[in-house]
C-alpha cells in the first residue's frame, strides 16, 4: 500500500515540475562593454570570472579577453554601471500596488511641490565619462582607412626582401642584386607612407583603451619611424653606391640603415598582430 501511494503521488508531481517552463537565461549585459553605443549580441560571448559576458561583435570580444581590466567598470555583473544606449529613456520610480502611499489621493498642492523639490537632471557637462570614444571623421577618411590592412603588407614585405637582396647581393658581389634592393626601398617608402597614412584614420575610427591604447601609441610609433629609417637608406644609397661619393663609410651607413629599417618594420607587424589577434598571439 505504501508504494501504491508513492507511486500515485511521483505519477502526479513529475508531470507538474515537467510543465513548469524553464527559466530563460538572461543577458547578464545588455550593452557592450567595449563599444558602449551599440547593445549586446548574446552569439558572441564568453565566460569571465565564472560570470558570462555579452559583445557586439567578435572584434571587441577579442579586445576584452586580451586586456578586460578596462571594460569591468560598464558591467553590472562585476559591480559596474551599464551604459545606457542612445534614445533610451531613464524609467521613472513607481510606488508599488501594495504600498500604503498608493491608495492615498495628492493633492494639487501636493504634486506641485513635488515637481519643485524634483532635482533637475545634472548638465551634459558633468556626466562622467565611461569611455573614450573614437574620433569623429569624415566619411572619405574613414573609406581610405580600411585599405589599411592590405596596404600595411607591402613595406613589410618590400623591405624585408630589400635586406635579403642587399645581403645575397654583396655575398655574390652582382651589381643587379644592389639595383633591385635600391628599387624595393623606394616602393617601400612610397607603400610605407600611403599605410601610414590610413593607419592614423583606421586609429581615429575605432575605440582603444587600456594596454591595446599603449599597444597603438608604439605601432604608429615604430611604423613611422620605419619609413623615416627607408627613405634616409634610399638616399644615402643612392649617393653611397650609384655615385660612390659616400666611400666605405655611405655604404656601411646605407646597410646599416637597412637593417634598422627592416627590424621596426617587423617590430610594427608584430605590434599591429597584437591589436588585431590579442596581446600575446605569438605565445605559446
Amino acid at each position: 500500500m505504501p508504494r501504491f501511494r508513492i507511486t500515485l503521488l511521483l505519477a502526479l508531481v513529475l508531470p507538474l515540475l515537467a510543465a513548469l517552463p524553464a527559466q530563460a537565461d538572461e543577458l547578464t549585459n545588455t550593452v557592450c562593454p567595449v563599444m558602449t553605443d551599440e547593445p549586446a549580441d548574446e552569439t558572441y560571448s564568453l565566460e569571465y570570472e565564472g560570470r558570462m559576458v555579452y559583445f557586439c561583435c567578435g572584434k571587441c570580444l577579442k579586445r576584452f579577453k586580451a586586456d578586460p581590466e578596462p571594460y569591468l567598470k560598464n558591467l553590472p555583473q562585476f559591480g559596474g554601471v551599464s551604459p545606457v544606449l542612445p534614445g533610451m529613456e531613464l524609467q521613472a520610480e513607481q510606488v508599488p500596488v501594495d504600498s500604503p502611499l498608493a491608495d492615498e489621493p495628492v493633492t494639487a498642492d501636493e504634486e506641485d511641490s513635488s515637481e519643485r523639490e524634483m532635482p533637475k537632471p545634472p548638465k551634459e557637462a558633468e556626466l562622467p565619462v565611461i569611455s573614450e570614444q573614437p574620433v569623429a571623421q569624415s566619411g572619405i577618411t574613414e573609406f581610405l582607412g580600411r585599405f589599411h590592412v592590405v596596404l600595411v603588407h607591402f613595406p613589410i614585405a618590400l623591405i624585408l626582401v630589400a635586406l635579403f637582396s642587399e645581403i645575397w647581393g654583396g655575398l655574390i658581389r652582382q651589381a643587379p642584386y644592389w639595383a633591385a634592393t635600391r628599387l624595393l626601398l623606394v616602393i617601400a617608402v612610397i607603400s610605407g607612407i600611403a599605410a601610414r597614412m590610413t593607419g592614423i584614420w583606421a586609429g581615429q575610427s575605432e575605440e582603444w583603451v587600456g594596454k591595446l591604447g599603449e599597444v597603438i601609441e608604439r605601432h604608429e610609433l615604430i611604423g613611422t619611424i620605419t619609413v623615416f629609417l627607408a627613405l634616409a637608406a634610399v638616399m644615402i644609397g643612392e649617393l653611397a653606391v650609384r655615385t660612390n661619393k659616400g666611400g666605405p663609410t655611405g655604404l656601411l651607413i646605407y646597410r646599416g640603415l637597412l637593417l634598422a629599417a627592416a627590424i621596426c618594420v617587423s617590430l610594427t607587424g608584430w605590434l599591429g598582430g597584437e591589436l588585431v589577434h590579442g596581446i600575446g598571439h605569438l605565445g605559446f
